[in-house]
C-alpha cells in the first residue's frame, strides 16, 4: 500500500514537497508521521511516536533516489518506546475521565 503525505501534512506540514528519507530532516519527519498514522491508525499515538520512528528507521534508509527495499520490525521499537506509549494511554484515559465527569450543582 502506498502511503501518501497529504493526510500527515494536515496534522504537521514538515515538508510541502512530501516524503524523503536517509537523513534527519523535515522530509523524513513527514515520511515518519505518514507511516505512523498508517501503522498505528491513531493520530495522537502517531504524533507521540513519529520523531522516534524517524530516528530509528526513516533517517537510516539509503538516500532518496536510491532503489531499495526494506522490512520494518517494530517490535523492538515499541518495547523501547513503551514509556511514551504508556504516557499517551494515561493521558487519553485522564481526558476521558474529565469528559465523563458531570458537574453537579449543590
Amino acid at each position: 500500500m502506498e502511503v501518501l503525505p497529504d493526510v500527515s501534512q494536515k496534522i504537521r506540514n514538515h515538508s510541502p514537497d512530501g516524503h524523503n528519507w536517509g537523513y534527519g530532516g523535515s522530509g523524513p519527519a513527514q515520511t515518519a508521521l505518514a507511516m505512523c498514522l498508517h501503522i498505528f491508525g491513531h493520530k495522537r499515538l502517531a504524533e507521540v511516536l513519529y520523531q522516534e520512528f524517524k530516528r530509528s528507521f526513516v533517517s537510516t534508509w539509503q538516500p532518496a533516489g536510491s532503489d531499495f527495499k526494506t522490512k520494518i520490525d517494530i517490535t523492538d521499537f515499541l518495547v523501547e518506546n513503551r514509556d511514551l506509549i504508556r504516557r499517551e494511554e494515561e493521558y487519553q484515559a485522564a481526558l476521558q475521565e474529565l469528559k465523563d465527569e458531570k458537574y453537579e450543582d449543590e
